[in-house]
């Protein structure tokens, strides 16, 4: 693993994977170069989805001294868990000394079937949804669903820095899936990025 620069993001990642490895799925740039070049990256932030019943017992694992900011489906937030309503929670931020090192974003499942945040009559089987790294130990949301989010909101979900290598990458099905999703539009946009 490539550590962060910043010691309190490296802690917490290494401890949600000692306690937590099988709840979490790394997602945003950490998973997009799991995906091109199986490097395992902590940059200076990193993003991890959670199962919505999975998100209590990450939430232990947590250490103390680190602020957990919660958002829901409405615009509120909070900084208790016990003030937000838990069905609409849509992710959560983690700070330490007033800076984002974490953001860990809630994915519901319907009989054993991922549902889209954006439109929940898209849906994959659970399994689906993610690939193992071996070398790493650790799993990762798959590229296309990284790119289903970034794609469709941009500036929330990562940067566009990786997007062209990734879709570059994707094999046919991850294409047309990707595609279908998001539209020819802004994937052809995604592809037309110049830097």
């Amino acid at each position: 693993m490539i550590k962060s620069k910043n010691e309190d993001l490296n802690v917490l990642v290494e401890r949600l994977i000692e306690h937590t490895n099988h709840e979490i799925k790394f997602f945003g740039q950490t998973a997009k170069m799991l995906f091109l070049k199986n490097e395992f990256i902590i940059g200076e932030k990193t993003e991890i989805c959670v199962k919505r019943r999975n998100l209590t017992k990450v939430l232990k694992y947590i250490p103390e001294g680190y602020k957990v900011r919660y958002f829901d489906t409405y615009g509120n937030t909070s900084d208790k868990l016990r003030d937000m309503k838990f069905s609409a929670l849509t992710h959560l931020e983690i700070d330490k000394d007033d800076k984002n090192i974490t953001s860990i974003y809630v994915y519901d499942v319907h009989n054993d079937e991922w549902m889209f945040r954006f439109n929940h009559g898209i849906r994959l089987p659970e399994k689906h949804i993610y690939f193992h790294s071996l070398p790493w130990g650790v799993d990762y949301i798959k590229p296309e669903i990284v790119l289903m989010y970034e794609l469709l909101r941009p500036g929330e979900y990562g940067t566009e820095e990786s997007n062209k290598a990734v879709i570059d990458a994707l094999s046919y099905y991850q294409f047309v899936i990707l595609k279908v999703v998001v539209g020819e539009e802004k994937l052809h946009s995604a592809l037309s990025v110049h830097y």
